[in-house]
């Protein structure tokens, strides 16, 4: 399955949105994420435009009706330990995640396989995160650098796709080749 790059994604109001109800969320429904420096809410209340718009355009992309399954937000700062996600694969019964860059103050791009995705504020990286191991780069994030990512899920409503046997350990081989090719461009 190919690998989608989106810019432009929401209007200014919906990205305002999008903002308050992670402030909301941040208050009462935030998960430890500190063993990959990040702020993690599993959860987010989308509202239904919303939804329904990330649903349009990865239905769009792949030519088939698709439900949206959830939204989940993360911060990487150093104010969460260190950032640093490895190669991994997501294991979940999603067809597509979207990978949106709600705000950054610095660059950490998204790799996918063994290639590296620039992201800007309001873009997005869409791909099938069972499909592809997904990582970024190395970073020592500076005192105040940060980036807020909102991942978007959605999966095809007639297949029942177990992937838990991605669940692979870090130092599985799986990822060897993605760890080296992590490591070399540091």
């Amino acid at each position: 399955m190919s690998i989608f790059e989106l810019n432009d994604i929401f209007l200014d109001t919906e990205i305002e949105d999008l903002k308050q109800i992670i402030d909301v969320a941040k208050k009462t429904n935030t998960e430890d994420g500190s063993s990959l420096g990040r702020m993690f809410i599993l959860k987010l209340d989308i509202p239904e435009d919303i939804k329904e718009k990330i649903t349009k355009i990865c239905s769009n992309l792949l030519g088939i009706d698709l439900n949206f399954t959830h939204a989940a937000y993360a911060e990487y700062s150093n104010l969460y330990g260190h950032p640093n996600l490895p190669p991994h694969f997501d294991a979940d019964e999603n067809i597509l995640v979207v990978d949106y860059q709600l705000e950054a103050n610095t660059s950490w791009d998204l790799g996918v396989d063994l290639k590296p995705y620039p992201l800007k504020d309001n873009s997005a990286l869409i791909f099938n995160a069972n499909e592809h191991m997904h990582w970024r780069p190395h970073k020592n994030f500076k005192d105040n650098e940060y980036v807020k990512m909102i991942f978007f899920r959605v999966h095809d409503p007639k297949s029942n796709v177990d992937n838990s046997h991605l669940n692979y350990l870090q130092e599985s081989d799986i990822f060897k080749e993605a760890r080296k090719f992590r490591d070399s461009i540091q």
